[in-house]
């Protein structure tokens, strides 16, 4: 409708509206959550034997 009457500020107001909508002005910043649980796991996988992998893979597959 804007656009019929040709008024270019209500066009850019109804996109910054549409924009709020789907979050594109986010005015939180991103949450950072560090977790060594990853780490841990990657160092018990590292200390395992090759035939240890082995039967873990195989295990995982059959899950």
């Amino acid at each position: 409708m804007a656009k019929l009457m040709e008024n270019p500020a209500a066009m850019i107001a109804s996109m910054r509206q549409i924009a709020l909508i789907f979050g594109y002005f986010n005015q939180e910043p991103p949450k950072v959550v560090v977790d060594l649980r990853g780490e841990v796991e990657m160092d018990r996988l590292q200390r395992l034997s090759d035939s240890e992998l082995i039967a873990l893979i195989a295990v995982g597959n059959e899950a």
